[in-house]
């Protein structure tokens, strides 16, 4: 991982390695200096084993160093790493423009194609341009309807959608004077935020049910060797990169919170419950969803849930004040 994050450039890449190298005989010359060795003595040899082990990343680094950079297969694997690499690193420092030019011109693997139009999504979405990130999940959900990823990411794309919307009124009222007549529709009715916070929960929650389908150690350029292979970047380092190491994690979080406008308590609290295990901060969700309990004159679940809420980061004081307050009122003689 160290030589991933530091390869921008082939030569770069050979200058570590003989930083290395020249690290090792430092080191072997000391040990040799210190335990009293013949520095004439000639080492023994690797065993069988090893050395067959060793030698397929032998020859690969020896192809690497001696092949011609333009034409040897190998070394263009390796440069549509080193490539990629450069183009997580822009999407990483939020240089968006530079990275949406990469991706689109990256010379990915044709199995990690999705991959392409998942990162020129996540760059649409930070820049707030939803018709592109519309238009980029489109092209990703035609390779893979199932992926999760593409589902989280249509959550977010309803969420963002959502915010700049707004609900009807309650009441439709049509004035009686107004004649209806037949015609052709100009006008597409907008979206309410409610109907988009709908869109957003039933995209999360198949997020959720795709998570095991995810393969993190996917590659997304082709390689033919052991050593470009470990090279290359995958899956796992596009959702570092995206900082969605704990996409699920977030997916609970929002569905906890989508659940809650809802006013389904109950699965909003499994919800926040998955969000913690996955080491997320919720006690502050707690505390709504304890209050949104009381409201409905649930005193006994109001008061476990600020009891979550003490040991999830909320404090002491204000939960064990409502704890105290929710069993109280729980033995009042109009409580349910």
């Amino acid at each position: 991982m160290f030589a991933k994050t530091n390869v921008q450039h082939v030569q770069e890449f050979l200058k570590w390695m003989i930083i290395f190298a020249i690290a090792g005989a430092t080191t072997v010359w000391a040990i040799n200096t210190v335990s009293g060795a013949d520095p004439e003595d000639r080492p023994r040899k690797l065993s069988q084993q090893i050395d067959r082990n060793a030698q397929p990343l032998i020859n690969d680094l020896s192809a690497v160093l001696t092949s011609d950079l333009a034409t040897s297969p190998p070394t263009k694997s390796l440069l549509a790493s080193v490539h990629l690499w450069d183009t997580l690193n822009s999407h990483e420092a939020f240089e968006l423009d530079k990275a949406l030019a990469h991706w689109q011109q990256a010379e990915l693997s044709q199995d990690a194609e999705i991959w392409r139009y998942l990162a020129m999504a996540d760059i649409h979405m930070r820049q707030l341009n939803l018709a592109s990130m519309v238009w980029s999940l489109e092209q990703a959900e035609k390779i893979d309807d199932d992926n999760s990823l593409v589902h989280y990411y249509f959550g977010q794309l309803h969420i963002l959608q959502a915010q700049r919307s707004e609900n009807w009124p309650d009441d439709l009222r049509i004035d009686n004077r107004i004649r209806l007549v037949s015609t052709d529709p100009t006008f597409t009715m907008p979206l309410t935020r409610n109907m988009y916070h709908l869109m957003a929960a039933q995209r999360l929650e198949m997020a959720i049910q795709g998570e095991d389908r995810l393969d993190l150690s996917q590659t997304l350029v082709d390689w033919q060797s052991e050593l470009q292979r470990v090279m290359a970047p995958n899956v796992g380092d596009f959702l570092a990169v995206t900082r969605n190491q704990n996409f699920i994690g977030k997916t609970h979080f929002q569905l906890g919170g989508l659940m809650m406008d809802r006013l389904s308590l109950e699965r909003a609290e499994i919800h926040l419950d998955a969000a913690k295990a996955r080491e997320l901060t919720v006690g502050e969700n707690y505390m709504k969803l304890g209050g949104m309990y009381e409201e409905q004159g649930d005193y006994l679940n109001a008061a476990r849930v600020h009891a979550k809420a003490m040991s999830s980061g909320a404090g002491m004081i204000t939960p064990l004040g409502k704890i105290i307050e929710n069993v109280r009122q729980s033995f009042q003689p109009d409580s349910p």
